[in-house]
């Protein structure tokens, strides 16, 4: 079985994110695939999206939220086969098939974004990720067993998973991309001299994802006076 899963923990986003993740699934994925979202919260879902419960881990604020994607790697989960895992605020705006055909059996990552100033950053975005479910279990084993520690010495979920899966797969480049610092910014080498938006910004041509690290979100740019033209196009 194929699974696309969400988190939606906490105030950050709302039901409206997971219902339109799951239209853009309906829309961009031909594969028979069941949608799942991980929430303590299943109040104004579409009906049809399955859920599972988080447990309580004593966790608080609004950056904490991430640490729960770790429960894609709880070999406990009441699913068999494969997982991808998609963060809500994304924009999908065409097929994503070959995500599942792509180094088959492999756990599959980002590159993280700061990949544009520095091409060898170690560290993984945990955007999309793909995995065999119950495989690398130690993820969440452990984060369990030293969650303290964990959330003390590391910045996130993604530095965590960086430390534990040694054999990721990146999925190419140009497939995933940021909104914000390679489809409407350029970066210096210095990550934080960023160039002014560019308002005819089209994504690469095999790019099926755009994603929304930081501000703004999808509704942002949906939401102005100007919205976004691609975004508006493929965000519902």
């Amino acid at each position: 079985m194929i699974y696309i899963a969400c988190l939606k923990y906490g105030n950050k986003y709302g039901p409206k994110y997971v219902n339109i993740l799951k239209n853009m699934i309906s829309r961009h994925l031909s594969l028979p695939h069941k949608f799942i979202c991980f929430t303590e919260n299943t109040k104004g879902l579409d009906p049809e999206i399955q859920t599972i419960d988080l447990p309580d881990m004593g966790l608080s604020g609004e950056k904490k939220a991430w640490w729960y994607k770790l429960k894609a790697f709880d070999k406990d989960l009441p699913l068999k086969g494969t997982l991808l895992f998609l963060d809500l605020d994304l924009v999908i705006i065409s097929n994503i098939d070959r995500l599942f055909e792509y180094q088959s059996k492999k756990f599959c990552i980002i590159q993280d974004f700061h990949r544009i100033g520095d091409p060898n950053y170690p560290i993984k975005n945990s955007s999309v990720f793909r995995l065999e479910l119950g495989t690398y279990s130690n993820v969440w084993d452990d984060f369990i067993k030293f969650k303290e520690q964990i959330v003390q010495g590391f910045q996130g979920d993604q530095d965590w998973i960086s430390a534990k899966v040694q054999d990721a797969i990146l999925w190419p480049h140009d497939w995933i991309i940021s909104y914000r610092w390679e489809l409407k910014m350029r970066l210096d080498k210095d990550p934080s001299k960023h160039i002014s938006y560019s308002d005819d910004s089209q994504p690469p041509r095999n790019c099926s994802i755009i994603v929304f690290h930081g501000e703004p979100s999808p509704h942002h740019v949906v939401d102005l006076n100007s919205p976004d033209p691609l975004i508006k196009r493929h965000w519902h």
